[in-house]
């Protein structure tokens, strides 16, 4: 017996048996032959038959492991075209049919759409739900999408809660759009899990074969970027793709490679806002906004090169220079106000926060208690002990954190007694049009009245008119924030002056509120 062959018959002992007596029967023919010449013929016959026996045996044991290993490989087969949890095609058996079936002569002719869909947010509803529950979620909503797709082969788990959905005959149907939005409406019914509903919702992309592109690759992508524009937009639709997606990609693709030279060349800067008590009328400090002036495209918005400087890891030395540069600026302040500063989520990731934090307070002379570091909700989904140790450990420097864009993620007010918190800023999602919305009037106040219980500062940003910033005030929130009272702007041109003693064209009365409108305080 070979030695590649003795650890798998080690593993078959059906088989390792069968050749036991095959070897015994082998022996019985040998002795049968020698036994020929001179025994009777009645001694030779049980000889005969334990030598046959032996080797029907061996057989039957090969044929049963050839059967053992073809289901072997079929199961192996399956474990690579298929996904674990869902039971969904993988993303390998999906683009191996979607190549086929636009390479393919028999389609085409045969128009069809590749829809990619995920839930909104599901780390989040991951972290709140648990990991058993969020596998259950996952394995319901692809149950839905097979309910569209009865082939296996056109429904896939791709990654994560990333799905795909290969929906064909769309050429021979005018109500494509309906079958859309039904879709949409359908994978984002309530779900039940322990007889508790779970409410989510969608975001969805899709493109048409071949409308939108011939080859795999470019279909792929250009899903990708409407169901990127899905979210963009405010999540909780599905979009179609359109030819200016691609022109922003290229877009974006070229600010990504430019921005660390535009970094090394301090084309970035900060404006300020200013932040004003409600109570009082006083200015309080001023936000750091980053800024991007682009020597050829101009000024580029915040909401376009942050999530890209995210993406491309150079959000790290922006957000050091935006630290380094707000100190800076607020030591050489005249009066002394706050300075607040956004962190992103990335920068807690890094164990050097903390000291770095340290030692830019120290070269820059600010005292630690004129700084507020503002931080999303993202951080607490995404929390761990050590995030919330780094943050005990900035409060504890005297430096106040701000938890900025409240109310726009789950369970956001588990947060408030969970995490170390000095200030709460308000949404503007909730402030604007408030005075039409009795709703989110209730929720203000009640935020309000939680963070007084708890002794933590209620901000309200983007205040635009008067009538809101009124009721604001009666309300109880602390401070305001927003174009009504102050513009973001660049200090360095603004002229100097005193704030103790504002002249009279410096003040205006909004209610019989009296608002110093001087945000500009250079040294």
């Amino acid at each position: 017996m070979s030695e590649s062959s003795g650890p798998y018959l080690q593993r078959d002992p059906n088989l390792n048996t069968s050749v036991k007596l095959f070897s015994l029967g082998v022996m019985m023919l040998v002795a049968l032959g020698l036994s020929l010449y001179s025994d009777p013929l009645i001694r030779q016959i049980p000889i005969l038959l334990l030598g046959m026996l032996g080797a029907y045996s061996f057989l039957i044991a090969t044929q049963g492991a050839k059967n053992r290993g073809e289901r072997d490989r079929c199961h192996l087969e399956k474990l690579k075209t298929k996904d674990n949890l869902t039971g969904l095609s993988n993303r390998q058996l999906f683009l191996s049919t979607l190549y086929s079936r636009a390479r393919s002569p028999e389609y085409q002719n045969t128009p069809f759409a590749l829809v990619l869909v995920d839930i909104d947010r599901f780390k989040e509803l991951d972290t709140i739900l648990g990991t058993e529950n969020g596998d259950l979620l996952l394995q319901e909503f692809a149950i839905r999408l097979q309910h569209f797709q009865r082939d296996p082969k056109l429904v896939a788990r791709l990654s994560g809660n990333e799905f795909a959905i290969l929906l064909d005959d769309i050429g021979a149907s005018s109500d494509f759009p309906n079958r859309i939005e039904i879709l949409h409406a359908y994978l984002k019914q309530s779900y039940r899990f322990h007889g508790r509903p779970i409410d989510i919702t969608v975001s969805g992309g899709f493109v048409l074969f071949p409308d939108h592109g011939y080859r795999t690759a470019n279909l792929l992508q250009h899903a990708k970027m409407a169901l990127l524009r899905a979210k963009q937009e405010g999540r909780d639709q599905v979009c179609m793709f359109e030819q200016r997606q691609d022109v922003r990609a290229h877009i974006d693709h070229e600010l990504s490679q430019e921005m660390g030279k535009s970094i090394a060349n301090r084309e970035f800067c900060l404006h300020y806002q200013g932040q004003f008590c409600l109570q009082t009328g006083r200015q309080v400090g001023f936000e750091a906004l980053m800024r991007w002036n682009h020597p050829t495209r101009g000024w580029i918005s915040p909401g376009t090169f942050i999530p890209l400087a995210e993406r491309n890891g150079l959000i790290l030395p922006l957000s050091d220079y935006a630290l380094r540069e707000a100190c800076r600026r607020a030591a050489s302040w005249r009066q002394p106000l706050k300075v607040a500063v956004n962190l992103s989520p990335i920068q807690f990731q890094k164990s050097d926060l903390v000291p770095n934090v340290a030692r830019i307070l120290e070269e820059t002379g600010l005292p630690p208690e004129r700084l507020e570091l503002e931080v999303t909700e993202s951080l607490f989904i995404q929390t761990s002990q050590r995030t919330i140790e780094t943050l005990n450990q900035l409060r504890a420097m005297g430096i106040s954190i701000a938890l900025d864009d409240f109310g726009t993620g789950y369970s956001s007010l588990s947060y408030l007694s969970a995490f170390p918190i000095d200030k709460i800023k308000l949404d503007r999602s909730f402030v604007r049009d408030l005075n039409q919305s009795n709703g989110n009037m209730a929720i203000i106040s009640a935020v309000i009245g939680i963070g007084k219980s708890l002794d933590i500062s209620i901000t309200a940003e983007g205040i635009e008119d008067k009538e809101t910033m009124e009721m604001l005030r009666i309300a109880g929130c602390h401070h305001a924030q927003g174009f009504l009272l102050d513009r973001p702007h660049d200090l360095a041109q603004a002229p100097g002056f005193e704030m103790t003693e504002p002249e009279p064209n410096h003040e205006s009365e909004m209610h019989g509120l009296k608002l110093i409108r001087n945000p500009h305080l250079c040294a």
